[in-house]
Order: structure tokens, then C-alpha cells, then sequence
């Protein structure tokens, strides 16, 4: 089981949410495997929070607060440690990236986020958020590109992608955009060995 380690409570909101998760359950008398227990978790899932290694969830912060009784202290500082550089309906699932030993995707309609160049990400931010500013669509496209970092990382997972030939025919951005992204997707699987994907084919990169 995790075991609480010294935190910087004003690191970041999560590390607080962390801190502030411990100090109420040791203020309880609890260990991690009680609350675990009265939470129908268990005591390493408790650890992860406290530890600021899983983004706190909402509906764990309510039972926390009902248990150690704090009210909706854990709830508020929840919405705090919850706010990501990525779309909220993809915020956790960007946090899992950064852990998973593997990942396989079926892309049946678009490239995936995590492989498209920033024109690609660019032209599909701007259709999908026609009121956005142009610093809303840089910060967006730019947390997309940071993503595509796990390529480069040592101990990186191994990512699996299934991309459906309709996927590669999208005529995203323009012309010009549309043989970068697919030279893109090359190089990538060229460069990086646990990229692993179908390669365009020729017809659709002449």
C-alpha cells in the first residue's frame, strides 16, 4: 500500500487536495485502509490521492467529506485540483495516458488527438469551437501537442492505433495539411517503435 509521503501542500491544488485528504483522516484516526473500507475503495486507492499521483474525482470527494466529516471542503478543493490543460471530458483519461504501460485506439473518423500535427489539431479546434478566442484555440491545440510527448519518453507506453482509411481522407486544414499529417503519422512510426499503426497507403499519399 502507497504510504503517505511528504508533500508540498502549496506545490499545486492537487498536492494540497493530498495533504488536506491525509491531515482530515489521520485527524480521524483512521489509516488509508479504513477509509478505503468505509468508501468501498481500497486503502492503495486512498494512497494515490494523498500521494497526488490520481486526479481527485468528484463523487469520491463526497463521501470523503460525508466520512471524515469536512463538510465540502474535499468537494471544493476538488473542482480546484480538477482543472486541466485538456477538454474536461478528456481530462482523466489524459492522466491515465501519462501511467498506462499500453494504449490502443480505433480511429474510424479522425486521426487521433495524440498523433495529429498542429495544423491538423488547429483546423479541427477552430471547427469545433467557432466562438473560441484565439488564445482559447492556442491553449487547447498546444495541450494537444504536449500529449504527443509520450512518444519521447524512455519507458513511454506502447501505443496501438487502428486508423480507418476514411480517417486519413478527411480534408482537414487543406490540401498542404492533409499530406503533413500523413507524412507525420510516417515519421512517427519510423521514428518511434512502440508507435504502432497501419502506414497510409500510397493512394492516399499521391
Amino acid at each position: 500500500m502507497p504510504q503517505p509521503k511528504d508533500l508540498d501542500p502549496y506545490a499545486d491544488a492537487r498536492s494540497f487536495y493530498g495533504s488536506e485528504l491525509r491531515r482530515l483522516r489521520e485527524a480521524a484516526g483512521m489509516s488509508q485502509s479504513d477509509l478505503g473500507d468505509r468508501a468501498f475503495c481500497s486503502g492503495t486507492y486512498i494512497g494515490l490521492f494523498e500521494m497526488a499521483e490520481r486526479r481527485p474525482q468528484d463523487d469520491m470527494s463526497r463521501i470523503f467529506d460525508e466520512l471524515l466529516g469536512s463538510g465540502k471542503h474535499l468537494q471544493r478543493l476538488c473542482r480546484l485540483a480538477r482543472k486541466s490543460k485538456v477538454a474536461g471530458y478528456f481530462a482523466d483519461a489524459a492522466e491515465l495516458e501519462k501511467r498506462a504501460r499500453s494504449i490502443e485506439e480505433y480511429a474510424p473518423m479522425l486521426i487521433p488527438g495524440v498523433l495529429q500535427t498542429r495544423a491538423c489539431a488547429t483546423a479541427l479546434t477552430r471547427g469545433t469551437m467557432r466562438r473560441a478566442s484565439d488564445e482559447e484555440v492556442e491553449r487547447t491545440v498546444s495541450a494537444r501537442m504536449e500529449r504527443a510527448q509520450l512518444f519521447s519518453c524512455e519507458n513511454g507506453p506502447d501505443f496501438w492505433a487502428i486508423i480507418h482509411e476514411a480517417a486519413l481522407r478527411v480534408p482537414i486544414g487543406g490540401l498542404r495539411a492533409v499530406r503533413d499529417q500523413l507524412a507525420h503519422l510516417v515519421e512517427t512510426a519510423r521514428a518511434h517503435p512502440h508507435a504502432i499503426f497501419p502506414s497510409p497507403p500510397a493512394s492516399v499519399l499521391s
